[in-house]
């Protein structure tokens, strides 16, 4: 099953109307440190991403199943490793964690947890990533552009990375854990990765607004969002990670997880 399209935004994505916070550099710390640990991927993902590419486009359609489909015996290593789930708001992947939390019985790290011990002691000004959503982080790097949509990724991964390990390594059971900014590559051996993709665009609109309201600021975080699903799709391509379905039904998901 092919990921389906995003509406092509042009050369700026996130529409005429951004509301700005602080900047801060051209080049933040958080940006830097986060550029260190990168594969040689990165640099041609951040060029795919200035072009516009979409995941659509070649390579990476191949690597999306469904659930019966996608992995085999998922239930043993599951149960004998962290999982950790990771995609882009709306995608499904809170839902399932908490699912799978239940039916496992094991502990569940929610990302808002993480992110109330990384605001402390630090502000939206100094401390940017921080506090800026994924689809927002943007705002720390400059214009809305597709480039600065996913290095405002690589922010607030880099700025979550030691705390995210951190939590991880504490639990001595398996845990689930579940973000927006899971970083794939550092958390490569910490337990099974899966990425929770929704393929439709749609499908995706309608579970994104589930909870919100729609408005300017949320519509243009829904495409940005479209827009960190195409990256982490190729980078989930690249470094091995497998990439689940959400078809919406999460209840059938968990269910047809237990079976495999």
């Amino acid at each position: 099953m092919l990921v389906s399209k995003t509406n092509d935004q042009g050369s700026n994505p996130c529409g005429p109307a951004v509301n700005e916070v602080s900047k801060g550099p051209s080049t933040p710390t958080a940006w830097r440190a986060s550029r260190i640990r990168k594969p040689e991927h990165v640099p041609s993902l951040l060029r795919d991403a200035r072009r516009g590419r979409r995941a659509s486009e070649g390579r990476t359609g191949d690597r999306i199943f469904v659930a019966t489909e996608y992995i085999k015996n998922i239930m043993d290593e599951i149960q004998q490793r962290n999982i950790i789930l990771y995609g882009v708001p709306g995608s499904g992947k809170t839902s399932l964690g908490q699912a799978l939390s239940e039916e496992l019985k094991l502990f569940y790290i929610e990302a808002d947890e993480i992110r109330k011990i990384g605001k402390q002691n630090r502000s939206l000004e100094t401390d940017p990533f921080f506090f800026l959503p994924t689809t927002e982080a943007y705002q720390a790097i400059g214009e809305c552009t597709g480039e600065n949509i996913i290095k405002g990724l690589f922010g607030v991964r880099g700025a979550y990375r030691d705390l995210v390990h951190r939590e991880v390594i504490s639990h001595e059971e398996p845990c689930i854990i579940e973000a927006a900014f899971l970083d794939p590559i550092f958390l490569k051996n910490e337990g099974l990765e899966i990425l929770v993709v929704v393929s439709s665009e749609e499908k995706h609109r309608q579970q994104f607004f589930t909870h919100r309201t729609e408005d300017a600021l949320t519509e243009r975080q829904f495409k940005n969002a479209r827009i960190i699903q195409d990256f982490l799709i190729r980078e989930a391509g690249q470094v091995d990670t497998t990439i689940l379905e959400n078809d919406g039904d999460i209840k059938s998901l968990v269910e047809k997880l237990k079976k495999l």
